[in-house]
């Protein structure tokens, strides 16, 4: 009974801590869909209101070919988040489509009312070699391979890349 009760609380725990309901994205699909998927860190940006705007440096490169080493991406959140804040510093996995004028618009990881933080994935800052892989490899590969890496090294780092994984055909 006692173990009932928790996996019906956790499924439900999404719903009650963003205060509505959520989904993840699909990994095959976005990865399809993604122009760019990067591993960067925000150099500079800013959230003002329910619109933020950053400018990442590129670590590494799962698909595309960014034009330069740094990119920039804006990013809509939910009323229910909006805020005023700095978000240098911000890192982890981006899947990125492109916009006009040579900038890119992030394709979040989960849909609906969520906190920017959980729009992208946690990454390393750099992979360790047994994840590397073969460099022909393709981008969903090279994806899992990052999330892989992730939950090695820190197993409860979020149960969104477990479920991500399990995806993996």
């Amino acid at each position: 009974m006692k173990l009932t009760f928790r996996v019906l609380f956790l499924s439900f725990a999404p719903f009650l801590a963003m205060g509505g309901p959520i989904g993840l994205a699909r990994i095959g699909p976005l990865v399809e869909r993604a122009d760019l998927i990067i591993v960067g860190e925000a150099a500079q940006g800013y959230q003002s209101g329910t619109n933020a705007v950053v400018v990442l440096n590129v670590l590494r490169t799962l698909k595309g070919a960014p034009r330069t080493s740094t990119v920039s991406a804006s990013i809509a959140v939910s009323e229910e988040f909006s805020a005023n804040r700095e978000l240098r510093g911000m890192k982890g996995l981006w899947f990125l489509r492109e916009e006009g004028g040579g900038g890119y618009r992030l394709m979040p990881v989960m849909m609906g009312s969520i906190p920017l933080e959980h729009a992208i994935l946690p990454a390393l800052a750099s992979l360790p070699g047994s994840w590397a892989g073969s460099s022909s490899a393709g981008p969903l590969d090279r994806v899992l391979r990052e999330l892989a890496a992730s939950v090695e090294a820190a197993p409860a780092v979020s149960p969104l890349i477990l479920e991500l994984l399990a995806q993996a055909p």
